[in-house]
């Protein structure tokens, strides 16, 4: 996948093994002589430097799981509709089932190169995947193979169920995004970026899809592939674009540092973000209250919707790619570069959150 200015670049593919206990993973390692260079080093930060990766021997706070497991950076984490399993993506090629207290329970393998995403379906009985050969895949909880969406020659960045839990949706690196049945048949291109989709998204009746494009802009469509709004205002690429629980509001996630919520209407109602490191995924909570965000600082960031940060998560020795709460609210999971997901307590404190 071609990496240019603004695009995402392939930091997975450099990660290296992670082999040794969690209080003592290594710090950010420099990519091999001729390599892409680090997203780190677009933002203008060496990636040898340590003072955005803090190393102890003490479990960071709130940090109550570590999953172990990938040989190599983990690109996404989600949990199960019921919050007692979690999901992760790697760029090892294979996703990985967990239970809620951090015991690997299965591995599905299947993808030739990495697995960007990985979703559980509304019902919580399968698993879809996207990944840099060319595929969509669906999967039983055991492993299974079930269904091969081929997206062409073009890697698969993302993938998300409809509510209803019938159709996916996929992003590609060619530009479009695309509707399909469950058995891979495709149904609707979405076609108006004019570079990279790196993210999609239902909305929660099942009615619209957004899109996050490394043409710098989210879009909202109908199902028809009809555009409705062009939501403008990051500078550089939009990684990730997610609706609000109750569909009345996006929130985006950019390369220029910041993550913003919108109206429907394209009209921007606050900015999370200091300009400082890219953010590269944005999830609100299940109670509408807050946003988390995961950056390439290291660090999960809660929010409030009025754009005022709430609480940092520190543990993650290199960038965060993703973000996820668990239903109720009460637990985050996050993934990133070092080979690593992490789950968080949330304090109590924080639903009292009136701001």
């Amino acid at each position: 996948m071609p990496s240019k200015q603004g695009d995402r670049l392939m930091l997975g593919d450099l990660a290296r093994p992670v082999a040794v206990p969690a209080a003592t993973l290594p710090s950010p390692n420099l990519p091999a002589p001729g390599s892409a260079p680090s997203t780190l080093e677009t933002q203008g930060r060496s990636p040898d430097s340590r003072s955005a990766f803090p190393q102890t021997s003490e479990p960071p706070e709130y940090q109550i799981r570590v999953l172990q497991g990938h040989q190599r950076a983990v690109w996404s984490v989600a949990f199960s509709p019921d919050g007692e399993q979690i999901a992760t993506a790697g760029a090892d090629g294979t996703a990985r089932l967990w239970d809620d207290a951090g015991h690997e329970l299965d591995q599905l393998v299947g993808h030739e190169r990495a697995v960007w995403n990985v979703v559980f379906s509304p019902d919580g009985q399968r698993l879809a995947t996207a990944g840099a050969d060319g595929t969509a895949r669906l999967w039983a909880l055991e492993g299974d193979e079930l269904t091969v969406i081929s997206a062409g020659d073009r890697a698969v960045w993302d993938v998300a169920f409809s509510p209803d839990g019938q159709h996916l949706a996929t992003a590609s690196t060619d530009g479009t995004a695309r509707l399909w049945d469950l058995e891979g048949r495709e149904l609707v291109v979405f076609r108006g970026h004019n570079r990279a989709v790196w993210s999609v998204a239902f909305s929660p009746d099942g009615q619209r899809l957004a899109t996050a494009g490394a043409d710098g802009t989210a879009r909202l469509w109908t199902l028809t592939g009809r555009q409705l709004a062009v939501f403008r205002g990051h500078d550089r690429a939009v990684w990730s674009v997610a609706f609000s629980p109750d569909g009345q509001r996006l929130a985006t996630a950019g390369a220029d540092g910041t993550a913003r919520l919108w109206s429907l209407t394209g009209r921007s109602l606050a900015t999370f973000g200091d300009n400082r490191r890219a953010v590269w995924d944005v999830a609100f909570s299940p109670d509408q209250v807050h946003l988390a965000t995961a950056s390439t600082d290291g660090t999960v960031r809660l929010w409030n919707l009025n754009g005022g940060l709430v609480e940092t998560f520190e543990g993650h020795r290199r960038a965060v790619w993703s973000v996820s709460f668990r239903p109720d609210g009460k637990w985050l999971a996050s993934a990133g570069a070092d080979g690593t997901a992490r789950i968080w307590e949330l304090p109590a404190s924080l639903s009292a959150d009136p701001t």
